[in-house]
């Protein structure tokens, strides 16, 4: 039996009087040495021994295991024998005394039968290399975006395709600048409005939606997941995504909150950036960006502050999942724009050897996090992102979104529930959209992914601003230019799907 003693003065540690009983934390603050009284074990206890035991025990039992109806020697097997797993390692100090005893026998085909923990094991890691390969493939095809799959498409086209937001209105007639490559900028109240205020106003339809499946009411129009929003034409036009087939998921949405909860105490946020146009609330956009007087596009610079809270949110599981679950969704949905976006963002990412994707197989290369406490946009639109692309949006908190958080498609005349821990997908450049008001006591939070227009605009002018590509362009090019900004609008609208497109199976 080992027994253990309290040190006392006589019976010292070698070399404890020595150590170093002051250490500094990294923000310099020198803390107190250990007071207390160390415990050594007995003078008869050998580590060394027990270790090496303890190692014949574990290498007999699992690399070399005798027969069912013999027992196992604890013993290393000779340098010689066949099979060894260790053939060239010296007799244990400790064999003698490991010899006499012996180890219960190991029955090889009770090990193999593949009890329900190994076969769930087996499952896991399945799943586990059948997500490498994937990984690899995007490696292999030069991008790290998410690559749709039919069979994906298929399922959710057959089981949500029929069921959609039908609005009245035609996407075409949307405000975009003449290049089609942003929106136009338009002026609007910077005011919250609670879901009551703005029912009263007007004539909004109110659609419930959870994430999930409702059943129909009569009180509101009702909706599942996932579910398209489709204009006068059959365009999807805007995407509620829902969230993923996760059990967890809950506890992952919840956690993503609180991260930006916790990092938010960390930014020395100015009293003046609580208050912008979109609203009253905290914000950080980060990534890769073009326009608004850059001459290329640039990684958005950080304070070194947010640049250690945004490493720590990017890294976190919670917000990697929500971008892998945006971009699988893009493609499934709309999978025309997002091979656009592949190919244009693409070649900007390839040109520009210095930017960095937020996420590895994410197509977004811009994104915000909203750090609250209480997001409520104000009415607007986000006029420099790419007029015919999606916005992704995921919010995130604690409130009743029965009550408050609703997205309100202005233009379009809707307001939609939106839980927390789902995502909606909106063209923002060109749809004015806000959210109500949420109670007091609750907080919310967004995430948001983007792309700007000038992103696209450098792929296709040749990785080039505006003023050195018209500059370099021949008579006919500049003519061949201008027919190409008259149709880039209604040819980007074309790459939306299309009720037609998704209806796989005929209605029975």
């Amino acid at each position: 039996m080992i027994t253990a003693r309290l040190l006392t003065p006589e019976i010292q540690a070698p070399g404890l009087q020595d150590f170093d009983y002051f250490r500094q934390t990294r923000s310099r603050k020198v803390y107190s040495p250990w007071a207390g009284t160390p415990i050594v074990a007995s003078p008869s206890f050998d580590l060394e021994s027990a270790l090496s035991i303890s190692l014949a025990k574990s290498t007999d039992a699992f690399w070399k295991p005798s027969s069912p109806l013999a027992d196992s020697p604890l013993t290393s097997p000779a340098p010689s024998e066949p099979g060894s797993p260790h053939p060239s390692r010296a007799p244990s100090p400790v064999s003698a005394q490991a010899a006499s005893r012996s180890a219960p026998s190991v029955d090889v085909q009770t090990l193999n039968k593949g009890s329900g923990a190994s076969k769930s094991h087996h499952k896991r890691q399945s799943r586990e290399n059948r997500r490498k390969k994937r990984e690899q493939a995007k490696v292999d095809s030069g991008h790290n975006f998410y690559q749709s799959r039919p069979a994906v498409r298929e399922k959710y086209f057959n089981k949500y395709g029929r069921r959609g937001i039908e609005v009245d209105f035609d996407l075409m007639n949307a405000p975009a600048a003449a290049s089609g490559f942003t929106g136009v900028r338009q002026a609007f109240s910077k005011k919250a409005y609670t879901l009551e205020e703005i029912v009263r106003k007007t004539n909004f339809r109110v659609c419930e939606w959870d994430g999930r499946q409702l059943p129909p009411t009569t009180n509101a129009e009702a909706s599942s997941t996932p579910t398209p929003v489709v204009d006068a034409k059959g365009r999807i036009v805007a995407h509620l995504g829902g969230h993923p087939d996760a059990e967890d998921w809950p506890q992952a949405h919840q956690a993503a909150a609180q991260l930006l909860e916790e990092n938010r105490m960390l930014l020395a946020f100015p009293r003046k950036s609580k208050h912008h146009r979109r609203g009253n609330f905290f914000a950080v956009p980060f990534g890769v960006s073009h326009g608004g007087g850059r001459k290329r596009p640039t990684v958005r610079r950080q304070t070194p502050e947010a640049t250690s809270v945004l490493a720590r949110l990017n890294a976190s599981t919670p917000f990697k999942r929500i971008a892998h679950f945006a971009s699988s969704v893009f493609a499934t949905w709309a999978p025309r724009l997002y091979d656009y976006y592949v190919d244009r963002l693409g070649a900007t990412f390839e040109h520009g050897k210095d930017l960095k994707r937020i996420f590895v197989g994410s197509i977004f290369p811009s994104a915000t996090y909203n750090f609250g406490p209480s997001t409520a946009c104000f009415l607007h639109t986000d006029a420099a992102n790419l007029p015919f692309g999606w916005c992704s949006i995921t919010a995130l908190g604690r409130f009743d979104s029965k009550k408050g958080g609703h997205i309100v498609l202005w233009d379009l005349g809707v307001i939609i529930e939106f839980p927390p821990g789902s995502t909606i997908f909106i063209p923002s450049a060109v749809v004015a959209h806000a959210n109500t008001k949420i109670g007091n006591g609750e907080t919310r939070y967004s995430f948001t992914q983007y792309a700007a227009g000038g992103l696209f605009r450098w792929a296709e002018h040749r990785f080039m601003n505006n003023n050195d590509f018209f500059a370099n362009l021949t008579k006919e090019e500049a003519q061949e230019e201008a027919e190409r900004e008259q149709k880039r609008w209604s040819g980007g609208i074309d790459l939306f799907s299309t009720l037609a497109d998704i209806s796989t199976k005929p209605v029975t």
